[in-house]
């Protein structure tokens, strides 16, 4: 500082010329500074002072030291300075404080280029120092940190001597623990050739008096325990003194971990005296050995072969088996539970020294077993039997089985997966012999479909054997076919016959067709009473017995529930190879084939396992194997099942390694919850048919009044099973209000919840049994009915002509597919057939060419919404009843005939006269027929949207939309939209729905205020399908300052379900801008989507569970006029840096257009990045312009585009930038034109109103709510 003073050029210039006012300021300050860092007793003192420099004197004369002297009294404290009573971390901070100040005070003026030596020595020094002035007892810990090469550094030497500190605090606790028996003495000899020092001369460091040291000093003891330690001597050469507890830390050392094992091993009868013999535990070893017999329990003789080899070569005899356990309680010592031990390495050291036990003459060693290790591999192969079974499967002699064991198990699984009420008592009466009486019941439907679309099952049980069938099923009605399949398997295989089926009075046992069969095969039907299902016990308990394995194994192994039929045909294998209680202990295998079954190739389900892949799928550079998950044991063919999730296909394979400690799928916490169940979200439910197995078996659609997009398809099952647990549990639920909310009256919208409407819609959607084949649909009259309505239609609009097929030509196939329609309450609407062309057949250029058809833009069908609420236009809502029928082909195409229209086959075909669905051009076709109509009806086709057809009158102009067969009609002119609508009903097979309610999964509610529309329907059933109903709503879609990267996280081993997630949250960006920017952000990994980009999707479906109702608003009466707003985040991208761009467009206070996308080039700057915003905003703008033209609603005034880059203003305002501008592709540059041809202006915006800013970046709570409220963002209808 005052060097600073005395060469300020200031200061130098007022000696020479007198003080100027700068200097007079600048003298002030440091002033100031002075008197706000001194002591306030020397404030007093320097008053007086009226400049700087008179303070800084005073100051330095009063107060400052020479720095020899300082260096001195320093250097005499380090020397001076000893441990003493205090802690190492005490002694530690005390020292270092001393050398630094020494080390700043010596290194004042040495040059920067021996700076780094003397640290150095300095650094050595202070090591050396601090080891020196410890206690003596530390002089082991001291001499081994010396002694290694390098010696550590002084930060390592502190770590080692907490941890010395440590132990010696807990050998402390130890001995005084011993003292509850005895007082516990310690002897200290003296070492060396001199005379022993008597304890009257040790001094104590923590009190300074004599007799005595520290670690046994009775005040320090005081101070802990708070009574006073008591000494007892023995008779000794040396002296010795008694051994108090310091305080006893809140961590596990291995000396304490070692007293803990042998106070339990004590508890178990290992008792005597301690011995340096030790008993080494490896905790990684199955079997273990002693040769003192009360160390075990259950000692039992060995019957085996096997011996013990030594090392010389010798061996060693196995005179007894037993099992050695132990439970551990809380530290005896402290009361505190064992909460963490050390760990070295991968190690946890452990030291056991075992008592010296007497040995017994007549027993030389045993054997310890560690049974419960083995004996749980084998539960757990075996399908989790109880334990009177696993020990007799165990300790006998079948083949697979080498050992004897006697075990007591606590599963956890178990417990979970077979909980049960009491039983009702057995008969006493079985058959004699086998198949004299089968036991049948039919279990489902499944609360999760199969990947091979099974809902059902039907068990056959031999009531003689108890050996059981299980054959899987689609539906009832295929009981009846597979009892046959079942009777003459019976019949081929063990050349008997079934003489009577023992069932419940369920339908599809009490089929004429069935009844018959049972009466011409001479089997008696013997059937239970209405609703008392113990009448049919065996097959009762049978399916309780088989669910309780199947929970078990699927909870165990965290294998998804949609594998559920590989895990009850694992469950089957393995109950009908276990021995049975019901019979004796043998197993019904050996009661049906008279043979022992093999236990040699089970393996434990939902481990991890390596199949060898053929060599067509691998190459000599290739891994030759691929990791699958065991699935279970194939009937047909001696190979294991296993789940190649990469394929999404069960490979058969003998040539397989299996890791069974290992689960394939993660273990979640849910597993070991007494909530847990094994019903999982209806992930499964909703996505069915992900995998198909052939293409005979397609699945039936559930059509609700309008239809879906494919991203929520009822029918697709779950992929990826890391996904499946799905729910929040870590956040505590919030505690909600049950009051129901009932909207005002003044806003015209209906009181009934539509919560109501969608339970009532998912039950009964559960509750139609849809066939899949004709087969089946024939056997119902109101599927026949349905079949019937669709071949009058079809030939009442003379789709085709039957004509003999020429020899040159192969007719494509058909199908039927079968579907109900329900109306938005859940009640039936009607059963449809509809008659499906098998296109994927047809070949390009024979029999198709062009395929696209033109669907209606969602930014056109929101501006239509904004006019109609505007101007009060009436929005009515019209469907084509098979649309794809009224197209015509230009192709000729044969088609073979429907099944059920010919009672007989015929060589005769159908020559197509009109589309059918299922062609690859029939879209198409039915989308020209539909235009040539309308054409021919004076509408004209917009040049902005080629599904949008006007017609203008002179009472105004009428608007027709179409998105394939769905239709809005709205206008200003009613006369003219009256006449549109009977037009259509007279061209086509048209369905008036009347008022626009519900669009392509968009709800629209009109109110006097305005119209709404969003999708809350289609977002509960999102949340639904995965699972989130109950999860914890969060405020934002996307957590603040966080940058998902493409290669961050593990990635998911299936990303199909990922993939459809983000689908449907793109198509809920239709009504919620909200979550634009999230969305586009997950859209990003659709390829190699990660963990971490699963949770950020997990946390968009949080926010919009919470936010379900929430819509766009189109308020009545609102203005035309377009209002733009354009932003972009500067090298947004974390990967690629490439920026974000965001622009929102509004119809007067309605927004009807919006994006969120990444920009296709890296910028070179925040202005170029928000330049390419603003020229991609323009583009909308003039199109949207032009729409509004076209609609009678002309832009007379520039459209404004707010931006908040000045700089991006001015290139587009000033082209004298150019030079700067010029790396900037052309097509941006168009807004320039834009610009001048006055299409828009650009008014600056600051960043605090930018609107779009919500487009382009993840922002705070408050930010995004009130950024939310301005999109005109409404929560339907309370809100509005």
């Amino acid at each position: 500082m005052a060097r600073m003073l005395k060469n300020h050029p200031l200061l130098k210039k007022s000696q020479a010329v007198g003080f100027s006012p700068s200097w007079v300021v600048l003298d002030a300050r440091i002033m100031s500074w002075l008197l706000g860092s001194v002591e306030p007793h020397i404030v007093t003192h320097l008053r007086p002072h009226r400049s700087a420099q008179s303070m800084w004197a005073y100051l330095k004369k009063v107060y400052h030291q020479d720095n020899d002297a300082r260096r001195f009294q320093l250097e005499h404290a380090i020397a001076m300075f000893q441990h003493g009573s205090l802690s190492i971390q005490d002694y530690y901070s005390a020292f270092l404080t001393l050398w630094h100040e020494y080390a700043d005070l010596v290194t004042t003026d040495v040059p920067i280029a021996a700076l780094s030596t003397i640290q150095t020595i300095h650094a050595t020094t202070r090591r050396d120092q601090f080891l020196m002035k410890l206690r003596p007892e530390y002089e082991s810990v001291r001499s081994s940190l010396l002694n290694r090469s390098p010696v550590p550094s002084l930060d390592i030497c502190f770590g080692e001597l907490l941890r010395e500190e440590q132990r010696l605090s807990t050998q402390a606790i130890l001995e005084q623990s011993h003292g509850s028996f005895g007082t516990a003495t310690v002897a200290y000899a003296a070492q060396g050739r001199g005379p022993p020092m008597h304890s009257k001369n040790l001094q104590c460091f923590c009190c300074k008096e004599y007799g005595h040291i520290a670690a046994t000093c009775p005040k320090k003891f005081c101070s802990y325990c708070k009574k006073k330690a008591t000494s007892a001597t023995h008779d000794s050469p040396s002296t010795a003194c008694s051994v108090p507890a310091p305080p006893a830390p809140d961590y596990c050392t291995p000396e304490m971990v070692q007293q803990m094992l042998i106070s339990a091993l004590s508890a178990m009868g290992f008792q005597g005296n301690n011995s340096t013999k030790l008993w080494y535990v490896d905790s990684g070893a199955s079997n273990h050995m002693t040769n003192n017999p009360t160390a075990l329990c259950h000692v039992r003789p060995y019957a085996g072969q096997s011996s013990i080899q030594t090392a010389n070569g010798s061996s060693l005899p196995i005179a007894a088996i037993g099992d050695a356990s132990s439970k551990f309680t809380d530290d005896q010592v402290t009361g505190k539970p064992i909460a963490k031990g050390p760990k070295v390495g991968r190690l946890f050291p452990l030291f056991l020294p075992v008592p010296d036990f007497s040995p017994l003459s007549s027993i030389k060693s045993f054997a310890c077993n560690n049974v419960s290790d083995l004996s749980m591999v084998w539960h757990r192969r075996l399908g989790h039997p109880n334990t009177q079974i696993l020990s007799h499967v165990l300790n006998s002699d079948l083949p697979g089985n080498k050992d004897r064991y006697s075990l007591s198990l606590e599963c956890d699984s178990c417990k979970l997966g077979k909980s049960k009420t009491l039983p009702f008592p057995l008969h006493a009466s079985r058959a004699s012999h086998c198949f004299d009486l089968i036991h049948s019941d039919v279990w489902g439907p499944s609360p999760i479909s199969s990947y091979e679309k099974f809902k059902y099952y039907v068990t056959f049980i031999d009531d003689h054997s108890r050996f059981t069938w299980v054959y899987f099923l689609r539906s009832k009605s295929e009981v009846f076919r597979t009892f046959t399949e079942f009777l003459a398997y019976v019949d081929n295989q063990f050349s008997t016959s079934i003489k009577t089926l023992r069932t419940d009075s369920g339908g599809e046992y009490l089929s004429t067709e069935f009844q018959a069969f049972l009466a011409s095969k001479g089997i008696i039907h013997q059937r239970s009473c209405p609703s008392t299902p113990q009448q049919n016990g065996v097959a009762e308990r049978k399916n309780r017995h088989l669910l309780d394995v199947v929970r078990t194994l699927l909870l165990e192994s965290s294998v998804p529930s949609m594998f559920w039929v590989e895990a009850l045909k694992t469950a089957t294998h393995l109950i009908n190879r276990l021995p049975s209680q019901v019979l004796h202990m043998e197993s019904p295998y050996f009661r049906l084939f008279a043979k022992q079954p093999s236990y040699d190739h089970l393996r434990i389900f939902g481990c991890v396992c390596f199949v060898h892949l053929p060599p067509h799928e691998r190459h000599k550079l290739s891994a030759q194997s691929v990791r699958c998950a065991f699935l279970g044991y194939n009937m047909c063919q001696k190979g294991f099942v296993c789940y190649d999730p990469t394929l999404h296909r069960t490979r058969i394979s003998r040539n397989v390694i299996f890791f069974e400690n290992q689960h394939f799928f993660p273990v979640s916490s849910s597993t070991v919850s007494s909530s847990s169940t094994v019903v999982l979200p209806s992930f499964e439910q909703q996505f069915s048919d992900l995998h198909p197995v052939s293409s005979r078996f397609q699945p039936g659609i559930v059509y609700t009044r309008r239809s879906r997009p494919q991203s929520l398809s009822v029918a697709h099952p779950i992929s990826d099973p890391t996904m499946l647990q799905m729910q929040s549990v870590a956040a505590p639920s919030v505690r909600r209000s049950s009051r129901v909310s009932v909207p005002p009256n003044r806003y015209g919208f209906p009181s009934s919840s539509s919560g109501n409407s969608i339970s009532a819609l998912t039950a009964a959607l559960s509750k139609f049994d849809i066939p899949t084949c004709y087969s089946h649909a024939a056997k119902h009259d109101c599927w026949r009915q349905a079949m019937q309505e669709e071949i009058a239609a079809l030939e009442a609009n003379h789709t085709w002509d039957i004509e003999p097929c020429p020899p040159t030509i192969v007719p494509l196939g058909c199908k039927w597919v079968y579907s109900v329609k329900v109306r938005s309450d859940g009640s039936l609407d009607r059963y449809k057939a509809r008659l499906v062309a098998l296109g994927n057949n047809q070949e390009y250029g024979v029999n198709y060419e062009e395929t696209f058809a033109p669907v209606a833009k969602m930014t056109t069908v929101r501006t239509i919404l904004a006019l109609a609420a505007s101007s009060d236009w009436p929005l009515h809502q019209m469907d084509v009843k098979n649309a794809f029928l009224h197209g015509d082909l230009k192709e000729c195409i044969y088609m073979k005939p429907p099944p059920g229209l010919f009672p007989s086959p015929t060589s005769h075909v159908c020559k197509l006269r009109r589309s059918l669905y299922g062609f690859k051009q029939a879209p198409r076709a039915w989308f020209d027929k539909f235009r040539t109509t309308l054409l021919q009806f004076s509408f004209r086709q917009s040049k902005y949207d080629t599904s949008l057809f006007l017609r203008k009158s002179d009472m105004g102009i009428v608007v027709l939309l179409v998105y394939v067969d769905d239709i809005v009609i709205t206008g200003s002119d009613s006369a003219l939209l009256s006449q549109l609508k009977t037009h259509l009903s007279e061209s086509f097979h048209m369905k008036d729905l009347g008022s626009l309610t519900y669009f392509l999964g968009l709800e629209v509610h009109h109110s006097p205020s305005g119209i709404s529309l969003n999708q809350h329907k289609y977002a509960s059933d999102l949340v639904a399908t995965t699972g989130l109903q109950g999860a914890t709503s969060v405020d934002t879609p996307m957590e603040l300052n966080v940058k998902l990267r493409k290669e961050e996280g593990d990635l998911l081993a299936d990303p199909s379900l990922y993939r459809k997630l983000v689908g449907s949250l793109v198509y809920l960006t239709i009504t919620r801008p909200d979550i634009s920017f999230a969305v586009q952000q997950v859209s990003q990994f659709l390829q190699t989507p990660r963990h971490l980009h699963l949770a950020a999707v997990r946390r968009i479906i949080r926010y919009v569970q919470g936010t379900s109702t929430r819509g766009l608003f189109f308020p009545a009466g609102n203005s035309t006029r377009l209002v733009a707003y354009s932003d972009a985040d500067w090298a947004g991208c974390a990967d690629t840096r490439r920026s974000i761009t965001g622009w929102c467009v509004f119809l007067g206070d309605a927004l009807i257009s919006w994006k969120s996308k990444k920009q296709d080039r890296v910028s070179k700057s925040s202005t170029e990045s928000e330049y390419r915003a603003m020229s991609l905003a323009c583009s909308e703008i003039i199109w949207l312009r032009g729409l509004l033209a076209e609609l009678d609603f002309s832009e007379t005034d520039p459209t404004p585009l707010h931006a908040d880059n000045t700089s991006a203003i001015q290139i587009t305002a000033n082209p004298v930038y150019h030079e700067r501008t010029k790396h900037i592709e052309v097509d941006c540059h168009s807004i320039r034109e834009a610009f001048e041809a006055r299409v828009i202006t650009l008014p600056h915006i600051s960043t605090d109103l930018q609107i779009a800013d919500i487009f382009t970046k993840a922002l705070p709570r408050h930010r995004h709510c009130l950024l939310s409220s301005k999109l005109m963002l409404v929560d339907q209808p309370a809100s509005i």
